[in-house]
Protein backbone atom coordinates (compact mmCIF):
# COMPACT_ATOMS: atom_id res chain seq x y z
CA UNK A 1 0.00 0.00 0.00
CA UNK A 2 2.85 2.30 0.97
CA UNK A 3 4.84 0.95 -2.61
CA UNK A 4 1.19 2.35 -4.48
CA UNK A 5 0.99 5.84 -1.92
CA UNK A 6 4.65 6.75 -3.03
CA UNK A 7 4.17 5.63 -7.20
CA UNK A 8 1.02 7.86 -6.93
CA UNK A 9 2.72 10.77 -4.66
CA UNK A 10 5.23 10.80 -8.31
CA UNK A 11 2.72 10.61 -10.59
CA UNK A 12 0.63 13.57 -9.19
CA UNK A 13 3.85 15.52 -9.23
CA UNK A 14 5.12 14.41 -12.21
CA UNK A 15 1.27 15.62 -13.94
CA UNK A 16 1.01 18.96 -11.89
CA UNK A 17 4.73 19.54 -13.24
CA UNK A 18 3.87 18.76 -16.79
CA UNK A 19 1.09 20.69 -16.60
CA UNK A 20 2.32 23.94 -15.43
CA UNK A 21 4.22 23.66 -18.76
CA UNK A 22 0.93 23.97 -20.90
CA UNK A 23 1.60 27.66 -21.57
CA UNK A 24 4.70 27.57 -23.83
CA UNK A 25 2.80 24.66 -25.53
CA UNK A 26 -0.12 26.63 -26.61
CA UNK A 27 -3.58 27.49 -24.94
CA UNK A 28 -6.10 30.31 -24.88
CA UNK A 29 -3.92 33.43 -25.58
CA UNK A 30 -4.99 37.41 -26.15
CA UNK A 31 -3.23 37.67 -29.49
CA UNK A 32 -2.29 34.49 -32.38
CA UNK A 33 1.61 33.64 -31.51
CA UNK A 34 3.50 32.13 -33.72
CA UNK A 35 6.26 29.03 -33.64
CA UNK A 36 9.16 30.36 -32.20
CA UNK A 37 12.13 30.22 -34.77
CA UNK A 38 15.49 29.75 -34.72
CA UNK A 39 18.11 32.28 -36.83
CA UNK A 40 21.60 32.61 -37.55
CA UNK A 41 22.82 35.83 -37.50
CA UNK A 42 26.47 36.27 -39.09
CA UNK A 43 28.67 38.46 -37.06
CA UNK A 44 32.88 38.75 -37.38
CA UNK A 45 32.94 37.56 -41.23
CA UNK A 46 31.94 33.80 -41.30
CA UNK A 47 31.21 33.54 -38.01
CA UNK A 48 27.48 33.24 -36.64
CA UNK A 49 25.11 34.17 -33.79
CA UNK A 50 21.90 31.77 -32.71
CA UNK A 51 19.51 33.63 -31.57
CA UNK A 52 15.33 32.56 -31.22
CA UNK A 53 12.86 34.72 -32.40
CA UNK A 54 9.48 35.23 -30.96
CA UNK A 55 6.75 36.99 -32.46
CA UNK A 56 2.95 37.66 -32.73
CA UNK A 57 1.42 35.13 -35.50
CA UNK A 58 -0.61 37.80 -37.45
CA UNK A 59 0.79 39.79 -39.73
CA UNK A 60 1.69 43.07 -39.06
CA UNK A 61 4.94 45.75 -38.59
CA UNK A 62 6.16 44.18 -34.98
CA UNK A 63 7.59 46.79 -32.75
CA UNK A 64 10.80 44.20 -31.31
CA UNK A 65 13.39 43.90 -28.49
CA UNK A 66 16.32 42.16 -28.11
CA UNK A 67 17.38 40.31 -25.35
CA UNK A 68 20.67 40.16 -23.99
CA UNK A 69 21.78 37.20 -21.44
CA UNK A 70 23.93 37.35 -18.49
CA UNK A 71 27.08 35.46 -18.48
CA UNK A 72 27.71 31.84 -18.46
CA UNK A 73 24.14 31.71 -19.69
CA UNK A 74 22.06 30.91 -22.98
CA UNK A 75 19.02 32.84 -24.40
CA UNK A 76 16.67 30.14 -22.72
CA UNK A 77 17.14 32.15 -19.55
CA UNK A 78 15.20 35.03 -21.48
CA UNK A 79 12.42 33.06 -22.10
CA UNK A 80 9.54 33.51 -19.60
CA UNK A 81 10.52 37.68 -20.09
CA UNK A 82 10.08 36.26 -24.28
CA UNK A 83 6.95 34.63 -23.74
CA UNK A 84 5.68 37.71 -21.69
CA UNK A 85 6.39 40.33 -24.46
CA UNK A 86 5.07 38.31 -27.55
CA UNK A 87 1.86 38.29 -25.40
CA UNK A 88 1.53 41.57 -25.60
CA UNK A 89 1.96 41.96 -29.48
CA UNK A 90 5.78 42.62 -29.15
CA UNK A 91 8.45 40.38 -30.89
CA UNK A 92 11.30 39.77 -29.15
CA UNK A 93 15.28 38.61 -30.24
CA UNK A 94 17.00 36.17 -27.35
CA UNK A 95 20.36 35.93 -28.85
CA UNK A 96 23.51 33.75 -27.57
CA UNK A 97 26.07 35.66 -27.05
CA UNK A 98 29.51 34.74 -29.05
CA UNK A 99 31.18 31.74 -26.25
CA UNK A 100 28.03 30.92 -25.02
CA UNK A 101 24.90 29.03 -25.51
CA UNK A 102 24.81 27.70 -29.77
CA UNK A 103 26.03 30.92 -30.76
CA UNK A 104 30.40 30.65 -32.04
CA UNK A 105 33.18 29.96 -29.67
CA UNK A 106 35.19 32.53 -28.95
CA UNK A 107 37.02 34.26 -25.46
CA UNK A 108 35.01 36.50 -23.44
CA UNK A 109 35.03 39.83 -24.61
CA UNK A 110 32.95 43.25 -23.64
CA UNK A 111 33.62 44.95 -26.55
CA UNK A 112 32.69 41.46 -28.90
CA UNK A 113 29.62 41.41 -26.40
CA UNK A 114 28.41 44.97 -27.93
CA UNK A 115 29.61 43.81 -31.16
CA UNK A 116 27.12 40.64 -31.30
CA UNK A 117 24.31 42.92 -30.08
CA UNK A 118 24.78 45.75 -32.49
CA UNK A 119 24.84 42.50 -35.50
CA UNK A 120 21.45 41.43 -33.79
CA UNK A 121 19.73 45.19 -34.06
CA UNK A 122 21.39 45.51 -37.69
CA UNK A 123 19.85 41.57 -38.85
CA UNK A 124 16.32 43.40 -37.65
CA UNK A 125 16.32 46.45 -39.61
CA UNK A 126 17.77 44.55 -42.60
CA UNK A 127 14.15 43.21 -42.37
CA UNK A 128 11.72 46.26 -42.10
CA UNK A 129 8.73 44.44 -43.18
CA UNK A 130 8.40 42.45 -40.83
CA UNK A 131 9.98 44.28 -37.70
CA UNK A 132 9.43 48.41 -37.12
CA UNK A 133 13.11 50.05 -37.43
CA UNK A 134 11.29 53.44 -35.35
CA UNK A 135 10.39 50.98 -32.38
CA UNK A 136 13.45 48.52 -31.46
CA UNK A 137 14.62 48.16 -27.98
CA UNK A 138 16.86 46.69 -26.05
CA UNK A 139 16.96 44.77 -22.77
CA UNK A 140 19.57 42.82 -21.18
CA UNK A 141 20.35 40.91 -17.64
CA UNK A 142 24.33 41.35 -15.86
CA UNK A 143 26.74 40.91 -18.65
CA UNK A 144 24.44 41.61 -21.61
CA UNK A 145 22.76 44.26 -19.35
CA UNK A 146 25.87 45.96 -19.38
CA UNK A 147 26.07 45.21 -23.71
CA UNK A 148 22.91 46.83 -23.79
CA UNK A 149 23.78 50.10 -21.95
CA UNK A 150 26.82 50.47 -23.87
CA UNK A 151 24.88 50.46 -27.17
CA UNK A 152 21.77 52.26 -26.17
CA UNK A 153 24.47 55.17 -25.02
CA UNK A 154 26.37 54.93 -28.92
CA UNK A 155 22.66 54.77 -30.49
CA UNK A 156 19.94 56.70 -29.40
CA UNK A 157 17.49 55.35 -31.82
CA UNK A 158 16.75 52.34 -29.65
CA UNK A 159 14.32 52.14 -26.99
CA UNK A 160 13.46 51.24 -24.55
CA UNK A 161 16.93 50.57 -22.42
CA UNK A 162 15.87 48.13 -20.15
CA UNK A 163 18.84 46.79 -17.45
CA UNK A 164 18.70 44.01 -14.89
CA UNK A 165 20.94 43.02 -12.16
CA UNK A 166 24.18 45.90 -13.89
CA UNK A 167 24.89 49.88 -12.75
CA UNK A 168 26.59 52.25 -15.34
CA UNK A 169 26.38 55.59 -16.37
CA UNK A 170 23.61 57.53 -17.69
CA UNK A 171 22.85 60.84 -17.88
CA UNK A 172 19.18 62.60 -17.88
CA UNK A 173 18.63 62.23 -21.84
CA UNK A 174 20.49 58.97 -22.63
CA UNK A 175 20.17 56.41 -23.11
CA UNK A 176 16.44 56.49 -24.50
CA UNK A 177 13.39 55.44 -21.84
CA UNK A 178 15.67 53.84 -19.38
CA UNK A 179 14.47 51.40 -17.31
CA UNK A 180 16.23 49.88 -13.89
CA UNK A 181 15.23 46.04 -12.30
CA UNK A 182 17.01 45.02 -9.75
CA UNK A 183 16.57 42.29 -6.95
CA UNK A 184 16.60 43.16 -3.19
CA UNK A 185 18.99 40.39 -2.11
CA UNK A 186 21.13 41.14 -5.45
CA UNK A 187 24.97 40.23 -4.59
CA UNK A 188 26.93 42.40 -7.09
CA UNK A 189 24.85 45.83 -7.51
CA UNK A 190 23.03 46.60 -4.42
CA UNK A 191 19.59 48.45 -4.52
CA UNK A 192 21.43 51.21 -3.01
CA UNK A 193 24.32 51.76 -5.97
CA UNK A 194 20.86 51.32 -8.41
CA UNK A 195 19.39 54.41 -6.58
CA UNK A 196 22.58 56.35 -7.02
CA UNK A 197 22.43 55.10 -11.07
CA UNK A 198 18.77 56.88 -10.26
CA UNK A 199 19.42 59.51 -9.56
CA UNK A 200 22.04 60.15 -12.11
CA UNK A 201 20.35 59.09 -14.98
CA UNK A 202 17.13 62.01 -13.70
CA UNK A 203 19.31 64.74 -11.97
CA UNK A 204 16.84 64.36 -9.42
CA UNK A 205 16.85 62.62 -5.48
CA UNK A 206 14.56 60.45 -6.53
CA UNK A 207 14.57 56.66 -5.39
CA UNK A 208 12.68 53.09 -6.54
CA UNK A 209 9.04 53.15 -7.79
CA UNK A 210 9.07 56.98 -8.67
CA UNK A 211 8.59 57.76 -12.34
CA UNK A 212 10.73 60.53 -13.64
CA UNK A 213 10.54 62.44 -17.48
CA UNK A 214 8.52 61.37 -20.74
CA UNK A 215 8.21 59.00 -23.09
CA UNK A 216 7.94 60.77 -25.99
CA UNK A 217 11.01 62.81 -25.04
CA UNK A 218 13.06 59.31 -24.70
CA UNK A 219 13.75 61.15 -20.74
CA UNK A 220 11.32 58.46 -19.00
CA UNK A 221 13.35 56.79 -16.04
CA UNK A 222 12.38 54.44 -13.39
CA UNK A 223 14.19 52.12 -11.24
CA UNK A 224 12.12 48.51 -9.83
CA UNK A 225 13.44 46.98 -6.63
CA UNK A 226 11.76 43.20 -6.67
CA UNK A 227 11.65 42.10 -2.80
CA UNK A 228 11.63 38.27 -3.98
CA UNK A 229 14.72 37.62 -5.87
CA UNK A 230 18.77 37.83 -6.35
CA UNK A 231 20.90 38.78 -9.20
CA UNK A 232 20.33 35.13 -10.57
CA UNK A 233 16.66 34.95 -10.31
CA UNK A 234 16.03 38.73 -12.06
CA UNK A 235 14.78 37.39 -15.78
CA UNK A 236 12.46 35.06 -14.01
CA UNK A 237 11.10 37.47 -11.61
CA UNK A 238 7.43 37.65 -11.93
CA UNK A 239 7.19 41.67 -10.55
CA UNK A 240 10.42 42.34 -12.89
CA UNK A 241 8.71 40.94 -15.98
CA UNK A 242 5.56 42.62 -15.21
CA UNK A 243 7.12 45.90 -14.49
CA UNK A 244 9.71 45.29 -17.58
CA UNK A 245 7.08 44.35 -19.73
CA UNK A 246 4.68 47.61 -19.09
CA UNK A 247 7.36 50.18 -19.73
CA UNK A 248 7.89 48.27 -22.99
CA UNK A 249 4.18 48.55 -23.77
CA UNK A 250 4.43 52.79 -22.89
CA UNK A 251 7.64 53.11 -25.18
CA UNK A 252 5.99 51.64 -28.10
CA UNK A 253 2.55 53.38 -27.29
CA UNK A 254 1.00 50.16 -27.57
CA UNK A 255 -2.62 50.16 -25.84
CA UNK A 256 -4.64 48.34 -23.58
CA UNK A 257 -3.28 47.38 -20.00
CA UNK A 258 -1.34 44.92 -18.93
CA UNK A 259 -2.46 40.64 -19.34
CA UNK A 260 -2.02 38.41 -16.39
CA UNK A 261 1.19 36.83 -16.99
CA UNK A 262 1.16 33.17 -17.65
CA UNK A 263 4.91 32.21 -17.69
CA UNK A 264 6.78 32.77 -14.44
CA UNK A 265 5.56 28.91 -13.97
CA UNK A 266 8.11 27.35 -15.67
CA UNK A 267 10.05 27.27 -12.56
CA UNK A 268 8.01 25.63 -10.38
CA UNK A 269 7.30 23.25 -13.71
CA UNK A 270 10.75 22.31 -13.86
CA UNK A 271 11.02 21.70 -9.71
CA UNK A 272 8.15 19.73 -9.75
CA UNK A 273 8.57 17.68 -13.15
CA UNK A 274 11.82 16.85 -11.61
CA UNK A 275 10.95 15.62 -8.13
CA UNK A 276 7.90 13.73 -9.80
CA UNK A 277 10.27 11.74 -12.15
CA UNK A 278 12.91 10.75 -9.45
CA UNK A 279 10.05 10.12 -6.66
CA UNK A 280 7.80 7.94 -10.13
CA UNK A 281 11.41 6.45 -11.21
CA UNK A 282 12.28 5.25 -7.52
CA UNK A 283 8.96 3.40 -6.60
CA UNK A 284 8.69 1.79 -10.69
CA UNK A 285 12.24 0.83 -10.37
CA UNK A 286 11.25 -0.94 -6.78
CA UNK A 287 7.76 -2.57 -8.20
CA UNK A 288 10.51 -4.26 -10.96
CA UNK A 289 12.84 -5.43 -9.09
CA UNK A 290 10.69 -7.67 -7.25
CA UNK A 291 8.98 -9.00 -10.27
CA UNK A 292 12.06 -9.89 -12.50
CA UNK A 293 14.25 -10.65 -9.46
CA UNK A 294 17.99 -10.72 -11.59
CA UNK A 295 21.19 -9.60 -11.11
CA UNK A 296 21.34 -8.62 -14.74
CA UNK A 297 18.23 -5.74 -14.26
CA UNK A 298 20.56 -2.63 -13.39
CA UNK A 299 22.66 -3.26 -16.66
CA UNK A 300 19.66 -3.89 -18.98
CA UNK A 301 17.71 -0.98 -17.28
CA UNK A 302 20.93 1.15 -18.12
CA UNK A 303 20.91 -0.09 -21.80
CA UNK A 304 17.40 -0.12 -22.28
CA UNK A 305 17.91 3.95 -21.41
CA UNK A 306 20.74 4.54 -23.58
CA UNK A 307 18.19 2.85 -26.37
CA UNK A 308 15.06 5.17 -26.17
CA UNK A 309 18.10 7.88 -25.39
CA UNK A 310 19.11 7.17 -29.03
CA UNK A 311 15.84 6.31 -30.02
CA UNK A 312 14.55 9.89 -29.04
CA UNK A 313 17.33 11.18 -31.42
CA UNK A 314 16.03 9.01 -34.44
CA UNK A 315 12.31 10.42 -34.16
CA UNK A 316 13.70 13.82 -33.89
CA UNK A 317 16.17 13.35 -36.91
CA UNK A 318 12.50 11.91 -39.00
CA UNK A 319 10.66 15.38 -37.77
CA UNK A 320 8.44 12.76 -35.58
CA UNK A 321 9.71 14.83 -32.59
CA UNK A 322 10.28 18.56 -32.29
CA UNK A 323 13.96 19.41 -32.13
CA UNK A 324 13.87 21.47 -28.74
CA UNK A 325 12.56 18.84 -26.17
CA UNK A 326 15.43 16.19 -27.68
CA UNK A 327 18.09 17.95 -24.49
CA UNK A 328 15.20 17.89 -22.25
CA UNK A 329 13.90 14.55 -23.13
CA UNK A 330 18.04 13.22 -22.83
CA UNK A 331 18.36 15.14 -19.31
CA UNK A 332 15.20 13.41 -17.93
CA UNK A 333 16.62 10.58 -19.24
CA UNK A 334 19.93 10.59 -17.14
CA UNK A 335 17.85 11.57 -14.09
CA UNK A 336 16.45 8.42 -14.52
CA UNK A 337 19.46 6.49 -15.49
CA UNK A 338 20.89 7.84 -12.12
CA UNK A 339 17.41 6.94 -9.89
CA UNK A 340 16.70 3.87 -11.35
CA UNK A 341 20.38 2.41 -10.63
CA UNK A 342 20.55 3.57 -7.34
CA UNK A 343 17.17 2.09 -6.64
CA UNK A 344 17.93 -1.17 -8.21
CA UNK A 345 21.38 -1.18 -6.24
CA UNK A 346 19.54 -0.85 -2.79
CA UNK A 347 17.05 -3.63 -3.55
CA UNK A 348 19.85 -5.86 -4.35
CA UNK A 349 21.90 -5.50 -1.25
CA UNK A 350 22.10 -8.51 0.88
CA UNK A 351 22.17 -6.62 4.38
CA UNK A 352 19.37 -4.90 2.96
CA UNK A 353 15.73 -6.24 4.57
CA UNK A 354 13.77 -4.15 3.76
CA UNK A 355 14.61 -1.58 0.70
CA UNK A 356 11.25 0.13 0.73
CA UNK A 357 12.26 2.20 4.20
CA UNK A 358 15.78 2.84 3.13
CA UNK A 359 14.68 4.17 0.01
CA UNK A 360 11.98 6.39 1.75
CA UNK A 361 14.64 7.32 4.14
CA UNK A 362 17.29 8.45 1.71
CA UNK A 363 14.29 10.33 -0.42
CA UNK A 364 13.06 12.57 2.94
CA UNK A 365 17.24 12.88 4.12
CA UNK A 366 18.14 14.37 0.70
CA UNK A 367 15.16 16.63 0.56
CA UNK A 368 16.17 17.85 4.13
CA UNK A 369 19.77 18.37 3.99
CA UNK A 370 18.92 19.90 0.14
CA UNK A 371 16.61 22.10 1.82
CA UNK A 372 18.94 23.03 4.63
CA UNK A 373 21.60 24.16 2.15
CA UNK A 374 19.41 26.14 0.06
CA UNK A 375 17.60 27.75 3.28
CA UNK A 376 21.13 28.80 4.36
CA UNK A 377 21.74 30.57 1.09
CA UNK A 378 18.72 32.28 1.55
CA UNK A 379 18.92 33.54 4.96
CA UNK A 380 22.63 34.83 4.65
CA UNK A 381 21.58 36.79 1.36
CA UNK A 382 18.01 38.31 3.74
CA UNK A 383 20.17 38.76 6.34
CA UNK A 384 22.94 41.01 4.02
CA UNK A 385 20.31 43.03 3.26
CA UNK A 386 18.54 43.64 7.01
CA UNK A 387 19.42 47.13 6.29
CA UNK A 388 17.37 47.39 3.67
CA UNK A 389 14.70 45.30 5.31
CA UNK A 390 14.20 47.53 8.36
CA UNK A 391 14.46 51.10 6.30
CA UNK A 392 11.79 49.93 3.84
CA UNK A 393 9.88 47.47 6.11
CA UNK A 394 7.15 46.22 3.21
CA UNK A 395 10.00 44.90 1.65
CA UNK A 396 9.70 42.14 4.13
CA UNK A 397 5.67 40.98 2.47
CA UNK A 398 8.34 39.64 0.04
CA UNK A 399 10.49 37.27 2.45
CA UNK A 400 7.71 33.94 1.86
CA UNK A 401 8.19 33.87 -1.92
CA UNK A 402 11.95 34.98 -1.94
CA UNK A 403 12.31 32.18 -0.09
CA UNK A 404 10.27 30.13 -2.71
CA UNK A 405 11.62 31.66 -5.63
CA UNK A 406 15.42 32.05 -5.15
CA UNK A 407 16.10 28.17 -4.66
CA UNK A 408 13.89 27.69 -7.69
CA UNK A 409 15.82 30.36 -9.88
CA UNK A 410 18.43 28.23 -9.00
CA UNK A 411 17.56 25.28 -10.49
CA UNK A 412 15.70 27.03 -13.62
CA UNK A 413 19.74 28.57 -13.68
CA UNK A 414 21.96 25.82 -13.35
CA UNK A 415 19.29 22.99 -15.27
CA UNK A 416 19.91 25.02 -18.83
CA UNK A 417 23.27 25.90 -17.73
CA UNK A 418 24.10 22.33 -17.57
CA UNK A 419 22.43 21.48 -21.06
CA UNK A 420 24.31 24.23 -22.80
CA UNK A 421 27.71 22.52 -21.46
CA UNK A 422 25.97 18.99 -22.49
CA UNK A 423 24.76 19.82 -25.53
CA UNK A 424 26.54 22.00 -28.83
CA UNK A 425 23.85 22.65 -30.29
CA UNK A 426 20.21 21.78 -29.18
CA UNK A 427 17.70 24.03 -31.13
CA UNK A 428 17.75 23.57 -34.83
CA UNK A 429 19.29 20.53 -34.61
CA UNK A 430 20.39 18.18 -31.81
CA UNK A 431 24.38 17.70 -31.26
CA UNK A 432 25.81 16.30 -27.87
CA UNK A 433 28.64 16.81 -26.41
CA UNK A 434 30.06 13.05 -26.83
CA UNK A 435 32.84 13.22 -24.55
CA UNK A 436 30.75 14.41 -22.01
CA UNK A 437 27.79 12.47 -22.06
CA UNK A 438 30.41 9.32 -22.08
CA UNK A 439 31.72 10.18 -18.92
CA UNK A 440 28.57 10.15 -17.36
CA UNK A 441 27.03 6.92 -19.09
CA UNK A 442 29.54 4.63 -19.50
CA UNK A 443 30.19 4.41 -15.69
CA UNK A 444 26.51 3.59 -15.19
CA UNK A 445 26.50 1.26 -17.65
CA UNK A 446 29.49 -0.70 -16.34
CA UNK A 447 28.68 0.19 -12.59
CA UNK A 448 25.01 0.78 -12.15
CA UNK A 449 24.65 3.12 -9.45
CA UNK A 450 28.15 3.93 -9.14
CA UNK A 451 27.43 8.28 -9.08
CA UNK A 452 24.87 7.84 -6.64
CA UNK A 453 25.95 5.22 -4.15
CA UNK A 454 29.19 6.56 -3.71
CA UNK A 455 27.67 10.43 -3.38
CA UNK A 456 25.71 8.97 -0.56
CA UNK A 457 28.53 7.69 0.92
CA UNK A 458 30.40 10.93 0.70
CA UNK A 459 28.05 12.72 1.95
CA UNK A 460 27.36 10.05 4.93
CA UNK A 461 31.00 10.24 6.18
CA UNK A 462 30.72 14.07 6.09
CA UNK A 463 27.97 14.94 8.03
CA UNK A 464 29.56 12.44 10.90
CA UNK A 465 32.37 13.98 10.13
CA UNK A 466 31.00 17.55 10.60
CA UNK A 467 29.61 16.54 14.10
CA UNK A 468 32.93 15.23 15.43
CA UNK A 469 33.61 16.95 19.00
CA UNK A 470 35.93 20.25 17.82
CA UNK A 471 39.38 19.13 19.15
CA UNK A 472 42.84 20.64 17.94
CA UNK A 473 45.71 18.71 19.45
CA UNK A 474 48.89 21.31 19.42
CA UNK A 475 51.47 18.97 20.23
CA UNK A 476 50.54 16.33 17.05
CA UNK A 477 53.26 17.26 14.38
CA UNK A 478 50.45 16.82 11.74
CA UNK A 479 48.38 19.85 13.35
CA UNK A 480 51.69 21.81 13.39
CA UNK A 481 52.02 21.17 10.08
CA UNK A 482 48.68 22.28 8.87
CA UNK A 483 49.10 25.35 11.18
CA UNK A 484 52.47 26.18 9.24
CA UNK A 485 50.46 25.61 5.86
CA UNK A 486 47.63 28.42 6.65
CA UNK A 487 50.28 31.16 6.73
CA UNK A 488 51.67 30.15 3.49
CA UNK A 489 48.76 29.71 1.00
CA UNK A 490 47.48 32.83 2.49
CA UNK A 491 50.65 34.54 0.69
CA UNK A 492 50.28 32.75 -2.52
CA UNK A 493 46.71 33.58 -2.89
CA UNK A 494 47.89 37.24 -1.72
CA UNK A 495 50.46 37.00 -4.70
CA UNK A 496 48.19 35.66 -7.18
CA UNK A 497 45.55 38.67 -6.17
CA UNK A 498 48.58 40.82 -6.59
CA UNK A 499 49.71 39.72 -10.17
CA UNK A 500 46.32 39.93 -11.43
CA UNK A 501 46.02 43.68 -9.99
CA UNK A 502 49.37 44.24 -12.00
CA UNK A 503 47.93 42.91 -14.96
CA UNK A 504 44.71 45.29 -14.68
CA UNK A 505 42.54 42.50 -14.10
CA UNK A 506 41.52 42.77 -10.75
CA UNK A 507 40.56 46.52 -9.13
CA UNK A 508 40.75 46.93 -5.59
CA UNK A 509 36.86 47.72 -5.45
CA UNK A 510 36.17 44.24 -7.77
CA UNK A 511 38.53 42.68 -5.00
CA UNK A 512 36.20 43.18 -2.33
CA UNK A 513 32.85 43.12 -4.00
CA UNK A 514 35.00 39.25 -4.97
CA UNK A 515 35.32 38.55 -1.54
CA UNK A 516 31.53 39.71 -0.72
CA UNK A 517 30.55 37.32 -3.04
CA UNK A 518 32.41 34.63 -2.38
CA UNK A 519 31.29 35.17 1.29
CA UNK A 520 27.78 35.64 0.45
CA UNK A 521 26.99 32.46 -1.67
CA UNK A 522 29.77 30.15 -0.22
CA UNK A 523 31.54 30.85 2.95
CA UNK A 524 28.74 31.80 5.22
CA UNK A 525 25.68 29.59 3.98
CA UNK A 526 28.48 26.82 4.65
CA UNK A 527 28.85 27.74 8.19
CA UNK A 528 25.43 28.82 8.47
CA UNK A 529 24.66 24.89 7.38
CA UNK A 530 27.80 23.46 9.40
CA UNK A 531 26.37 25.24 12.60
CA UNK A 532 22.71 23.65 11.56
CA UNK A 533 23.72 20.22 11.18
CA UNK A 534 26.04 20.55 14.28
CA UNK A 535 23.18 21.41 16.64
CA UNK A 536 21.22 18.60 19.14
CA UNK A 537 18.05 20.22 17.90
CA UNK A 538 18.38 19.48 14.26
CA UNK A 539 19.73 16.11 15.13
CA UNK A 540 16.32 15.40 16.55
CA UNK A 541 14.29 16.69 14.01
CA UNK A 542 15.77 14.63 11.78
CA UNK A 543 15.66 11.51 13.82
CA UNK A 544 11.96 12.37 13.84
CA UNK A 545 12.14 13.18 10.26
CA UNK A 546 13.07 9.86 9.13
CA UNK A 547 10.80 8.01 11.51
CA UNK A 548 7.41 9.54 11.04
CA UNK A 549 4.64 7.36 9.43
CA UNK A 550 6.77 4.89 8.66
Amino acid sequence: MRRQLGLLLGLFLLLIGLGLWTPYLGGRQPFPIAEPAIVTIPVHGEEHLVARLYKPGYPDLYPVMVLGHGASSSKEFMLPMAWELVRQGIAALAIDFGGLGESYARPYSDDLNVTDLRAAIAWLRQQPEQFDPQRIGVMGHSMGADAVLTEATNDSQLQPTIVLGMRGISTPKIPQNLFLGIGLYEQFHPAAAMREMLQQATGKPLVEAQFSGDFQQGTARLLAVSPTTDHVGEPFDPYLIQQAVNWVKQTFGLPGGLIPMRYPTCLPALALTLMGTIVTTVWLCVALDQRLQTDWLRRIFAIEIVIGAIGVWGLSAAELLPVFLVSHLWMFGFVVLLVGNYTLWICEQPTIDNPHLVLTQTLRSFGLYTGLALSALVLVNVVMQIGELLTHPVYLLGLPQAFLHMPLSMLYSTYFGMRTELFTTYSAAVQPNYWLWGLLVLPEILLPGIFLSRFQKISQWAIHWLRQPLTINWQQVGSQRSLLLVPVLLLVLAGMLWQRAQMGLLSGQSLIVSIQVVGQLFLLPLLGFMLVVRSQVFQRFEQWWLKVFL
